[in-house]
This record gives structure tokens, C-alpha cells and sequence, in this order.
């Protein structure tokens, strides 16, 4: 399969949403007290219009000549995140959102996009690039391994309001 990775542009909603419908369907069915399926709370399109116009979304889209060329495959969400003066560095590229569309993993393509989103990153001056995953995204954390990203922090939680109750 031949793939190649752009900037997502306006004609690119349609598979978008249906890719932010997995993913968020993904950490839903792990998740259920914290992520409504999609669902119960779509992404409205007015923000991944938004993600367009001021975050940098990269897609992979397939390039192959056959009937699915052009066909979005997966997407990478990168953000600057402000550090704030206290770090030695103000601020890094940070991969918020990945997804591959489902039948399509396993062909390198999030690896694509996660190189892509570093290459952005080098091209752009940031000293280094993040991305977290879930602690039962095990994939996604090997992904993230082999391409030389190594754990920085742990996020704990604790539910103090039973969730019936909101």
C-alpha cells in the first residue's frame, strides 16, 4: 500500500470524523466511567474544523492508483504545549490524538504519522516532541517505544464522586 502524509484540509471531515468516532469508541469501551461512547458525545465538526485550522493534522492518506486512492487512512493531532519559564525549554510539539482506521493498522502507518509529526517538530525548532497513551493502550505505548519516545511522568487518578451521582 502506498501511502502518503499532508496537512488535512476541509474535504477531509468526513473520514476525520469517522476516525475520531474509533478512536474515542476505543477509549470508551476501556474506559467507560471517563469516555462516553462516541456516541453519547460526538465530536462536533465545528472542532475538528478547528484542529484543521490551528492545530497541526497530519493525515496518511492512500496514494496505491486503485479505486481507495485518496481514502484517509489515519491521522496525527500535534499542539504546542506551553511549558511555562520554569523548564529549559518554553514549550514542545505534542501529539494530542493518533489514529489509525480500523483494517488498516499493522501497516505502518501510525509509525508514518508519528515520524511525520517529528519531522514537523524538528522543522518547526522544538527541542523535543511528547505524545502519552492510556495505560491500557498497550500498542500504542509500543509504537511510541520503538520510535525512541521514553516514559516521562505517570498520571494517577482518583474517582472521589461516584459517577452515578453527577
Amino acid at each position: 500500500m502506498d501511502v502518503s502524509i499532508r496537512r488535512a484540509v476541509p474535504a477531509d471531515l468526513p473520514a476525520l470524523q469517522v476516525l475520531y468516532q474509533q478512536l474515542d469508541d476505543h477509549h470508551a469501551l476501556a474506559e467507560p466511567e471517563v469516555v462516553p461512547m462516541h456516541g453519547e458525545a460526538p465530536r462536533a465538526i465545528a472542532d475538528i474544523e478547528a484542529q484543521i485550522r490551528d492545530d497541526v493534522l497530519l493525515v496518511a492518506v492512500d496514494t496505491d492508483g486503485s479505486e481507495s486512492e485518496g481514502r484517509v487512512l489515519g491521522f496525527a493531532r500535534v499542539r504546542v504545549n506551553d511549558l511555562g519559564p520554569y523548564f529549559r525549554f518554553q514549550a514542545v510539539a505534542e501529539v494530542e490524538d493518533l489514529a489509525v482506521l480500523d483494517g488498516s493498522r499493522g501497516l505502518g502507518i501510525g509509525t508514518r504519522l508519528m515520524r511525520a509529526a517529528e519531522e514537523w517538530a524538528v522543522s518547526a525548532g522544538f527541542p523535543e516532541i511528547w505524545v502519552s497513551a492510556w495505560t491500557f493502550n498497550e500498542p500504542a505505548a509500543s509504537l511510541y517505544q520503538r520510535e525512541g519516545f521514553r516514559p516521562l511522568s505517570t498520571r494517577y487518578r482518583k474517582r472521589i464522586i461516584p459517577t452515578a451521582d453527577r
